[in-house]
């Protein structure tokens, strides 16, 4: 865990260095961007906490795009270490954002951590909704680990039996 951080500070600075511009957001940076992100969701899965640094970074990298994936990634991270109402905003906030682009992937870990989110807030109408959303995409596209993922998920609101999902 402790070498994640570590390549990405890695990588942001070979993207400043080859990228001076301060607040442009370059293709180059996008994949610093995605890492921070992953590294704050498995961070929050594992139950490790994401330093409000952490976060400062990713909002830092984003802060400057009008681009909606720089938007919907930030909101998605800053859902993922919000509480409450503000977490459920971010949520609905990654999952808009993100659904104006091309980006399937990201759009669905945005419904997976939303429905994730709302189960363990014992709202299972609600999960049950995203989760589906989540797990139609990921089958769609063939990510079969996130779709497994997204169908345990459903199956722990009560939502339909397991044979169910045997086709997106």
């Amino acid at each position: 865990w402790r070498t994640i951080p570590s390549l990405m500070q890695k990588a942001e600075e070979e993207g400043r260095r080859r990228f001076p511009r301060k607040g442009a957001i370059v293709r180059p940076q996008r994949s610093a961007i995605e890492w921070r992100v992953n590294f704050t969701q498995v961070s929050r899965a594992d139950g490790r906490a994401v330093s409000a640094e952490e976060l400062g970074r990713l909002q830092e990298q984003t802060g400057g795009t009008t681009e909606p994936w720089g938007r919907g990634f930030e909101a998605r991270a800053r859902g993922m270490v919000s509480s409450g109402r503000d977490a459920e905003a971010a949520y609905l906030e990654a999952i808009e954002h993100l659904d104006s682009t091309r980006l399937r992937p990201d759009l669905a870990r945005a419904h997976l951590v939303y429905g994730e989110w709302l189960r363990r807030q014992s709202r299972r109408v609600d999960a049950r909704a995203q989760l589906r959303i989540a797990y139609d995409l990921f089958a769609g596209i063939g990510m079969e680990a996130f779709a497994e993922r997204s169908r345990r998920e459903l199956l722990a609101t009560g939502s339909l039996k397991d044979d169910s999902f045997k086709a997106a």
